[in-house]
């Protein structure tokens, strides 16, 4: 299975066309999405983005960021990408869980949580399916103390209780965004995390999982 991970849109539906066009080259599987698909938009607006990369692949599996409007996380009616928060969904051997919003940060935005959601919110997840071999974690908050949380000051500013799900679930994937100057790869034990970078900056993540999980990340 071939992914192309995306984060951080902020609105910019231009960035949306350039992940479709790279889907059909790299004949792309499935496209995530981890957060902040507008810059504090509307529900509309996270249609549009999202029913754009639609046109490429069934297979859009999204969770909303900071900058997101809170409700998109129960799912947005007239599209049918796949919200991720609280829920499990198989593609093939592959499970896939996720968590939206983020811990509160310096800045406004209109969707923060805390760790305990976030906690309570991917047990909840990961409930629903007993399907936990090949897990692929999706959120918009990075894992704690990674090369993937670093704020412009160098302090490390991800989710604990995301990195503890990684810990206690040995996912073969984690994707994440929300910290725009820490693109990059990490490895937590067995698990492959990756932020992909902005994507209004045209940097995503094309991921194989086959015969094991590679990563390459690309400004388009």
């Amino acid at each position: 299975m071939k992914i192309i991970v995306t984060a951080d849109y902020h609105g910019e539906v231009e960035a949306a066309i350039s992940v479709i066009k790279l889907a059909e080259e790299q004949k792309a599987d499935v496209i995530i999405v981890s957060g902040d698909i507008t810059h504090a938009g509307t529900v509309e607006d996270a249609q549009y983005v999202l029913n754009t990369l639609l046109d490429v692949t069934p297979n859009v599996l999204y969770v909303s960021g900071n900058f997101d409007p809170p409700e998109i996380s129960k799912g947005i009616e007239g599209s049918d990408a796949i919200c991720l928060h609280g829920r499990a969904h198989s593609i093939g051997p592959y499970t896939f869980v996720g968590v939206s919003g983020s811990t509160p940060s310096p800045f406004w935005s209109p969707y923060t949580t805390s760790e305990k959601e976030i906690e309570a919110t991917l047990n909840s997840a990961l409930s629903s399916t007993d399907s936990r071999d090949k897990l692929i974690l999706v959120t918009h908050d990075p894992p704690n103390s990674t090369s993937l949380d670093r704020a412009r000051n160098g302090e490390s500013v991800g989710s604990k209780s995301i990195k503890q799900f990684i810990l206690n679930q040995h996912p073969i994937l984690a994707t994440c965004g929300h910290i725009h100057e820490s693109p990059g790869i990490d490895k937590i034990n067995s698990t492959v995390a990756v932020n992909p970078g902005p994507a209004f900056t045209r940097r995503v993540a094309i991921v194989s999982l086959e015969p094991e999980v590679t990563v390459e990340l690309i400004k388009m």
